[in-house]
């Protein structure tokens, strides 16, 4: 990561922030709560109760389903942390990077890392194995890229209140100059299989 030009890294990383947070969501379902509630945090967990009187319902039945293919899938804390890299380079602005070749062969060497722990399921079933944990990742882009709308949505939302809602310098940033881009498709997840 080091080896990326600091542009770059910045940019990979305001750019994934939400697919990072999604995905340890995802991971705290399911070995903190067997995908029973969604565990935002100790102090903040949703049962199915909580879920259906949020504002947010949608985005969190698609966001127990991410945490209920961990629990199909039985994802090992070594493929999460793998798969987690990964989400730093699964989005890039459609102009490129200035140290793209770095971001590809980075992104390529936690695909190969991937495969590896896939194989640990055993030769026969590493390649369906793999298979499966990619559509994760690619499920986890439909989430995310609802969840930038509704998070894009509320932030502007907030700002035309009259008591205005202040939010962190940092994420207020995020949300009105990268989410944009993102909702305008210059900048792209980058999926492991073609959906259409």
């Amino acid at each position: 990561f080091r080896d990326l030009h600091v542009d770059d890294q910045m940019s990979v990383i305001q750019l994934s922030w939400m697919g990072v947070m999604v995905f340890a969501l995802g991971w705290r379902t399911y070995t903190l709560t067997n995908c029973s509630m969604l565990y935002f945090a100790p102090d903040l967990v949703f049962n199915d109760q909580r879920m259906q009187v949020s504002s947010m319902y949608e985005h969190c039945v698609r966001m127990k389903l991410l945490a209920q293919r961990f629990c199909k899938l039985e994802v090992t804390e070594e493929e999460f942390l793998c798969m987690k890299a990964l989400v730093l380079f699964s989005i890039m602005p459609v102009e490129g990077l200035k140290s793209q070749r770095c971001f590809e062969e980075l992104r390529t060497s936690y695909i190969k890392e991937l495969d590896r722990l896939a194989s640990h399921h055993g030769e026969t079933t590493r390649t369906q194995r793999l298979f499966q944990l990619t559509q994760l990742l690619d499920y986890l882009q439909s989430v995310v890229r609802k969840l930038h709308q509704f998070t894009y949505d509320l932030f502007i939302q907030a700002q035309s209140l009259q008591m205005r809602v202040n939010f962190p310098e940092m994420i207020s940033e995020i949300v009105s100059v990268h989410v944009p881009k993102i909702l305008s498709g210059m900048v792209k997840p980058i999926l492991f299989h073609d959906t259409a």
